[in-house]
């Protein structure tokens, strides 16, 4: 796994951001929804998702890290006991797929949600990426992400962390997402 991913067994410096935005995410989560966790690492928010009474798809391209996901996360049934036996995967409430974000393995409008929390500076192919989930989720679907501010995260100017392609500012997030959303708000 890369040396960014976050474990939620490791104290990290971000754990507490990261699982806010989990957190907010679950509650615009309802009932029976079926949701895209892009690059979820080892899946503790697409967990929190499912138990929140979706059906997730939790998707990245670390196979160590789903692998660890699956081991931990996979196969629990939202909300209920299965006595400690995994379920059928078309029962399941949570599954672990290797997918690239550009090339979404789901069908167009199959999902009412997409969740990709600190993604999008990762890939220099961030519009095609927006392309898929907008071709992915529902006409009333909804897509939550976050991004760093490059003004805050780096305030020189200069990327620092070796992991990302590029920072977004305020004003270029929100055009970038104009292009693909006719509904865009900014928190």
């Amino acid at each position: 796994m890369s040396d960014e991913r976050l474990r939620h067994d490791v104290p990290s410096p971000w754990w507490g951001e990261h699982a806010h935005r989990y957190a907010w995410a679950r509650e615009h989560v309802r009932e029976g929804w079926r949701v895209l966790d892009l690059a979820c690492g080892t899946g503790f928010g697409a967990a929190a998702l499912a138990d929140a009474g979706a059906r997730v798809v939790a998707a990245d391209l670390d196979h160590g890290a789903l692998v660890e996901g699956a081991r931990e996360f996979e196969g629990v049934p939202a909300a209920a006991s299965d006595g400690g036996r995994r379920l059928p995967a078309e029962a399941r409430a949570l599954v672990f797929v290797r997918m690239d974000g550009t090339r979404l393995a789901l069908a167009d409008a199959s999902l009412d949600l997409v969740v990709s929390f600190e993604t999008l500076e990762h890939t220099t192919r961030y519009r095609e990426m927006l392309a898929e989930f907008a071709r992915v989720l529902r006409p009333d679907g909804l897509l939550l992400l976050s991004t760093p501010n490059r003004p805050v995260q780096s305030p020189d100017g200069v990327i620092h962390n070796p992991y990302h392609t590029q920072e977004f500012d305020r004003p270029e997030l929100e055009a970038l997402m104009r292009e693909r959303f006719e509904h865009v708000e900014m928190l």
